[in-house]
């Protein structure tokens, strides 16, 4: 883990990062770090879920506006 969360942030932000790092920092303690990880199209369903509950509202912007969010719950509705 990075300890600089510019770093930190790019690599959430980054399209390639791998579904265990997403899920690492979908807990980092900085909330743009968060806000990339919910913007990132490649963060699972389940990991959406978790920021979908975070206590700042950006991240949780980003949580709405994730097309996986959409397809997971269009999926549980049907």
């Amino acid at each position: 883990k990075d300890e600089d969360e510019t770093v930190r942030s790019q690599v959430a932000y980054n399209p390639n990062a791998s579904l265990e790092t997403l899920k690492k920092l979908a807990t980092d303690y900085n909330w743009f770090v968060r806000s990339n990880v919910a913007y990132n199209k490649n963060t699972p369903p389940e990991t959406l879920t978790l920021l979908g509950e975070d206590p700042e509202e950006s991240v949780r912007k980003e949580v709405a506006e994730n097309i996986n969010t959409f397809h997971h719950h269009h999926f549980l509705l049907q």
